[in-house]
């Protein structure tokens, strides 16, 4: 072999380990920028996480402070008013509970309490009515607030004030007192009645809540009725019942059996009652009605239209029965007496 030859295999031979030791044309040079390039990428995510870290935590920060601040006790304010000048009470609060209970007597008493940071009160008297409103700043928001500021209405007893309340949000309470004839209204928030006695008519109505009576006396009217939520009664006396939940249960128990009128678009109704002294007319959309009486009155009428769910009677009731349709009846025991007068959309009805 000719040195020529000899000295060209050498160079091909030298070529291919420089090739096994740093691999494809410009590899070098890329392992070295990947070897590089990757700390600094690491150094920048860190970097960026660490930004992202400072600012939730100063978000954070400015959260806590902005609650703390919106929670922050206030001092309470509040007036009070000699009870012989005044004959009504009108209260109107935005967003405020209203609260009536039993107060020193021959005062009228008005107080903002709980956190009441945020809230202006103000209370003036025309002529023989005291006018109470109560109105909400744009600070703190209420989405910062946890404790619900509350207004207190205090009544002296035995007197009976005629009391109108309009709530925007916050809901309603009395407990304890005598008035004459109020009306509540609450548009966001439950209403709540205990141990009241109500010279006139009662009226509660709530746009979103449910509606609780206990223990109360109504020698008018008892009206009670929410759009969303149910009403229930217990211990209630009043010379008729008007009982109305568009979305919710109507239930009572311990009723004297005068006239009554309830309607459940959907939900059941379940009354019960020592016995039947007035007319009942009881209608449901979706749900079953449930009557149960203590005694059968001397004569009473049943009178029932059902779209499906069936019906029983209690035999105890004595009622001779004739049924109108596939789901219908009328029963009666004795001559006239008041009637029981049902329609159910989908539900069942029973009378024990």
């Amino acid at each position: 072999m000719t040195e020529a030859g000899k000295s060209s295999r050498q160079y091909n031979r030298l070529q291919r380990q420089d090739r096994l030791a740093w691999g494809p044309e410009g590899s070098s040079d890329m392992s070295l920028d990947l070897e590089q390039a990757e700390p600094r990428g690491i150094e920048q995510r860190q970097v960026g996480t660490a930004r992202t870290r400072t600012w939730l935590l100063v978000i954070a920060a400015v959260a806590i402070l902005a609650i703390l601040a919106g929670n922050r006790p206030a001092g309470s304010s509040g007036e009070s008013f000699a009870s012989a000048g005044i004959d009504r009470i009108d209260v109107h609060s935005s967003a405020a509970r209203v609260i009536i209970s039993p107060g020193a007597a021959g005062t009228v008493g008005v107080q903002l309490n709980r956190n009441a940071r945020g809230h202006d009160l103000a209370v003036s008297q025309d002529g023989r009515t005291l006018d109470v409103r109560v109105t909400r700043n744009a600070w703190p928001p209420s989405f910062l607030t946890f404790n619900r500021t509350t207004v207190q209405i205090t009544v002296p007893t035995p007197a009976a004030l005629d009391v109108n309340v309009d709530v925007a949000s916050g809901g309603v309470e009395a407990s304890d007192v005598n008035l004459g004839s109020a009306a509540f209204r609450s548009r966001s928030g439950g209403i709540s009645i205990d141990g009241v006695s109500a010279a006139g008519d009662l009226s509660l109505v709530t746009s979103s809540g449910g509606i609780r009576v206990s223990a109360v006396t109504v020698n008018g009217q008892l009206h009670a009725e929410t759009s969303s939520g149910g009403v229930s009664l217990s211990d209630v006396i009043a010379s008729d019942y008007r009982l109305g939940a568009r979305s919710g249960r109507i239930s009572a128990t311990g009723l004297t059996g005068g006239p009554l009128v309830a309607d459940a678009r959907s939900g059941g109704i379940s009354l019960a009652a020592d016995t039947l002294l007035g007319d009942w007319q009881l209608s449901t959309g979706s749900g079953g009605v449930q009557v149960s009486l203590d005694a059968a009155p001397q004569a009473m009428r049943v009178q029932y239209a059902g779209g499906s769910g069936g019906w029983t009677l209690a035999e105890g009731h004595g009622l001779d029965v004739t049924e109108t349709g596939r789901n219908s009846f009328t029963a009666a025991q004795g001559q006239g007496g008041p009637l029981l007068q049902v329609s159910t959309g989908s539900g069942r009805f029973s009378l024990r």
